[in-house]
């Protein structure tokens, strides 16, 4: 079984003076301000019933000059894991850059002010392999795919609701076809105390999250050992500050399926670091 990362963390920031609270695994409707830039590093990770797997991530945000509804958006996870060849039993402990995603986030409605309003947004992408595969094994995804998620937002002084459903569809080649995968979560927020320019500012929410991960090919053959549906519920905070934000959550599996001989999923968890400029 090849793990891979379970889910494209919402990673959009919008100017730290609105106090935005984006949600840990919802990809949200916000983008950046006309111009602006921001640099997030991330540590993602999941546990099994035997094992932790680690994603640290880099995630850089550009927003077009004079349009501040669309983002270009470039997501770098490296990952350490335990990676089993489809037709060997042998496993290997691999290292490295994972798959890279670069999409495009499209904010084509937005009614409201910025204490009380409603937006939606498009984002489209490809994530792209970092390498081929190799004798043993294969670092990353020797499998490119693309992105496509539709998400929805609405803020209030004291509340914050978002929802979205995505996909990432995977393209065929002559050695690994990763399985196609789905995405469905609803994340609310509440914060206590109304913000204020320069003071720090709190909010805290429930996450739920569906994951489904259809069977991976190898060699144009179904690896039966692969594939899962997975329902995730927990807690996730904000916090912002001027210019930067902290965010973080974690999720246990409250139900799920796994399909062949795979150790269940148990929990999975972020914690992240944003900076505007």
């Amino acid at each position: 079984m090849k793990y891979k990362q379970q889910f494209l963390v919402a990673i959009s920031l919008i100017p730290a003076f609105a106090y935005p609270h984006r949600p840990s695994y919802s990809v949200f409707p916000q983008t950046t301000f006309a111009g602006g830039r921001s640099v997030t590093p991330e540590l993602f990770g999941f546990h099994n019933e035997g094992q932790v797997y680690l994603f640290p991530a880099w995630d850089i945000i550009y927003g077009f000059e004079n349009h501040e509804n669309l983002n270009l958006e470039i997501y770098m996870p490296a990952f350490i894991r335990d990676e089993q060849d489809c037709s060997v039993s042998n496993k290997t402990r691999l290292s490295g850059l994972g798959e890279i995603y670069i999409y495009f986030k499209y904010r084509f409605y937005k009614k409201g002010d910025d204490d009380n309003n409603h937006q939606i947004a498009l984002v489209t992408g490809l994530r792209l392999p970092t390498s081929t595969q190799r004798e043993d094994t294969n670092i990353g995804s020797s499998s490119p795919g693309f992105v496509a998620y539709l998400t929805y937002g609405h803020e209030a002084l004291h509340w914050y609701v978002y929802g979205f459903g995505g996909m990432i569809l995977s393209f065929p080649t002559d050695h690994l076809f990763d399985g196609h995968q789905f995405y469905i979560s609803l994340a609310s927020f509440y914060r206590p105390k109304t913000p204020r320019e320069h003071h720090p500012d709190w909010a805290f929410g429930v996450e739920i999250s569906a994951v489904f991960n259809l069977k991976d090919k190898c060699h144009n053959i179904v690896d039966p050992n692969s594939g899962y549906d997975v329902l995730y519920i927990g807690p996730s905070f904000g916090r912002v500050n001027d210019n930067s934000f902290w965010s973080g959550g974690i999720q246990w599996a409250v139900a799920q399926k796994v399909f062949g001989i795979q150790p269940k999923l148990l929990s999975r968890f972020i914690f992240s670091y944003s900076v505007d400029y």
